[in-house]
């Protein structure tokens, strides 16, 4: 679940910097890439210790 809300707010920032709302979101596609990564570590996580 987590990770498909990332992909929604990921959409909506690409659509919102495509229309023009938007200029610079360096900082927000790096905060997303960071939490991909901490989901990815968090579920390998969890298969391990289940």
């Amino acid at each position: 679940m987590a990770s498909g809300s990332l992909s929604e707010v990921e959409t909506q920032v690409l659509i919102a910097k495509n229309l023009g709302y938007i200029s610079d979101c360096g900082e927000v596609e790096e905060e997303i890439a960071t939490v991909q990564k901490l989901l990815v570590g968090f579920r390998k996580h969890i298969k391990q210790n289940a």
